[in-house]
């Protein structure tokens, strides 16, 4: 489960979110911080066996609160989205290459 702290500078407030190695990949935690990054600046730093996630906001409206919510919300999200598509990956490519093949678009 991820835990944060919020360490307040004299400019803006920076919350460290330290999420286990073994129950989140970095890319899910990559992932997290691109769909967030309109909102949420991320520094990433990979120390085994945990990510050290440093999340600065950037938009006034998010308290730090919300964006440690948000941020560690997100990093599930997206690493299940991973699990799903490794579980499913081979399906979906059979599908594509059964509706591909039946466009004329090849001799046969």
């Amino acid at each position: 489960m991820p835990t944060g702290d919020v360490a307040a500078s004299p400019t803006e407030a920076i919350i460290v979110v330290e999420l286990c190695a073994t129950a989140y990949s970095i890319e899910a935690v990559h992932r997290a911080a691109y769909a967030l990054m309109a909102s949420v600046d991320v520094r990433i730093v990979a120390v085994d066996p945990a990510i050290i996630c440093e999340l600065r906001v950037l938009k006034s409206d998010l308290g730090p609160g919300a964006a440690e919510l948000a941020f560690s919300r997100e990093v599930t999200d997206q690493e299940l989205r991973i699990v799903i598509e490794q579980k499913t990956g081979s399906y979906r490519d059979l599908i594509l290459g059964l509706a591909f093949s039946k466009t004329g678009l090849q001799g046969d």
